[in-house]
């Protein structure tokens, strides 16, 4: 590969390790170098029920919020059953990212405890 070819690749890095926490740099900051950044979504009341989500999600979407690296995403609910085999599938995702793909109740259980699913209730 000759230095023109890779010269995007090397730009690109640098983009990624450079410190924007100085005056004059024309990239909106990283969290990282940031004093006070926000990372939760509050002002909601929130459930962490995950027995009541799964019953919920049978019937309708159900806004939530799972843990994504550093802070919460908002997402929403699926819930589909096998017409023939009647397996259940529960995910959870937004803009095209899985959080959460579960093959019966057990495992969207447990998913939903390893990503800190929390959701609004109906009527809160």
């Amino acid at each position: 590969m000759n230095p023109i070819e890779i010269e995007p690749e090397i730009r690109a890095l640098e983009m990624m390790t450079k410190d924007f926490s100085k005056p004059g740099d024309s990239v909106a900051p990283t969290p990282s170098s940031v004093e006070s950044f926000v990372r939760d979504i509050t002002g909601y009341t929130l459930s962490n029920d995950h027995a009541q989500l799964a019953n919920l999600v049978k019937s309708q979407s159900v806004i939530c919020t799972v843990k994504y690296i550093t802070c919460r995403d908002v997402a929403h609910t699926t819930y589909y059953r096998s017409s023939l085999s009647g397996e259940e599938t529960f995910t959870i995702g937004a803009r095209g990212i899985g959080y959460v793909h579960a093959w019966g109740l057990d495992d969207f259980l447990r998913q939903c405890a390893q990503f800190e699913v929390r959701f609004i209730p109906p009527n809160a």
